[in-house]
């Protein structure tokens, strides 16, 4: 049996983009709204994206434009195809998950300008489970949080949430 290694990703294209901003507009009675790309595209078109969302940006319909879960050399890649700046890449960050912290995706980030935007800041509610309950405290000690959250903490861990 093989590993599922399906990539979950969105359609990115000029095609999709287009009617999905007009279909947001309406359906939240907004204008203009801050575009965020959900998900890679293993099949991004650049070039096309690039035009369809300095496009969207230049109607005023987008206000800005980010990215989310989207590695340097994607956010390059696509930044090069645009007039407009991407504005934000929305990463998973946690005291869980802090592969952006070591892997040069946040120091890129910082370099280029972008905001990087927490995505499951608490873990999905994992920091609170027994695995991660002993870190949460040590934190709240090193950071000098209240003996009340200390408690909390605890209370949350035996209950299992």
């Amino acid at each position: 049996m093989h590993a599922d290694k399906r990539l979950k990703h969105d359609n990115s294209s000029g095609k999709y983009v287009n009617p999905s901003v007009e279909r947001s507009l309406r359906e939240m009675s907004i204008d203009p709204i801050d575009l965020l790309l959900h998900r890679p595209d293993p099949l991004l078109n650049a070039d096309e994206t690039g035009v369809a969302l300095d496009q969207l940006v230049n109607s005023g319909k987008v206000k800005v434009v980010g990215v989310s879960n989207v590695r340097p050399c994607d956010i390059e890649l696509l930044q090069s195809r645009m007039s407009h700046k991407l504005v934000a890449n929305q990463i998973e960050i946690s005291l869980a998950e802090n592969t952006a912290l070591i892997n040069g995706d946040l120091a890129y980030l910082q370099q280029h300008s972008v905001a990087p935007m927490a995505w499951s800041p608490l873990a999905g509610g994992s920091l609170f489970n027994q695995r991660h309950s002993d870190l949460s405290l040590k934190l709240a000690e090193a950071e000098g949080f209240s003996k009340a959250l200390e408690i909390e903490l605890d209370r949350q861990a035996l209950s299992g949430g």
